[in-house]
């Protein structure tokens, strides 16, 4: 099956490899919302590999945090 999802950001270096996906101002509160997060990671993950890491940021959170401290969140 193929990946319908398009990922906001996709980086490697070396062996890493990072997806990061930004959700709205208030993020995915509801259960629902976050069963289909979930969902999303698990199709994510079959199309780019297991081994892939997945971030998940609301644009609330970037907003307020420097460079270095989303950094540290993902162990840049």
């Amino acid at each position: 099956m193929r990946c319908r999802y398009q990922v906001d950001v996709y980086a490697t270096r070396a062996a890493r490899r990072i997806i990061v996906e930004v959700d709205g101002w208030q993020g995915h509160k509801t259960t629902q919302a976050f069963i289909k997060d979930q969902l999303r990671i698990r199709r994510i993950k079959e199309e780019y590999g297991q081994d892939i890491e997945v971030y998940r940021f609301t644009l609330r959170r970037l907003s307020k945090w420097s460079d270095e401290e989303i950094a540290q969140e993902m162990g840049l």
